[in-house]
């Protein structure tokens, strides 16, 4: 699948981090979603609970969604663990993003999905898109330059077991 070049930028940062297998990205135009068709299928790897708070989707909204698949590996878990923080510390400082994980059902007839379907899913709600529709692309261009620049700034290595920081 072909990206914009700024969601290509945030896969790539994302992709650079220990333990990411895979980085998948989407859009949903939020404005027409109904709280009565939650329970579809289609809409299941939307952030119920959020569009429930709004009884829908605002007008002019988005929500960009990047699923993070993850190696089942202790460096994975820093992974999370640090690009959370990073999420954190963006919503604190008032973007509408957020970290959450997907988990699908156990067993779908004789598959078993335990264990293979976690995924991590970072949601940024970008209004004001009949404006400004770049708004959403220039949003997660400017988290992957942050969340590099943290990367950067920190110097941590987190391969293997234990976090140490890498030499000027």
């Amino acid at each position: 699948m072909s990206y914009p070049p700024q969601i290509e930028r945030l896969r790539s940062v994302l992709k650079s981090l220990p333990g990411i297998v895979e980085v998948e990205a989407t859009h949903t135009p939020l404005q027409d979603i109904n709280v009565s068709d939650m329970s579809l299928v289609e809409l299941g790897d939307l952030p119920h609970a959020a569009i429930r708070r709004t009884s829908g989707g605002l007008p002019a909204e988005a929500l960009g969604q990047i699923f993070i698949s993850f190696s089942p590996t202790v460096e994975s878990w820093r992974t999370l663990e640090f690009v959370s923080w990073q999420v954190r510390d963006w919503s604190r400082g008032g973007r509408n993003v957020q970290i959450r994980t997907r988990g699908l059902p156990p067993v779908i007839g004789d598959q078993v999905q335990l264990g293979s379907s976690l995924r991590a899913i970072i949601e940024f709600f970008v209004g004001g898109l009949d404006t400004d529709p770049e708004r959403l692309l220039r949003d997660m261009d400017e988290f992957a330059a942050d969340l590099g620049h943290s990367v950067r700034l920190y110097r941590l290595d987190w391969h293997g077991e234990s976090v140490t920081r890498k030499a000027n």
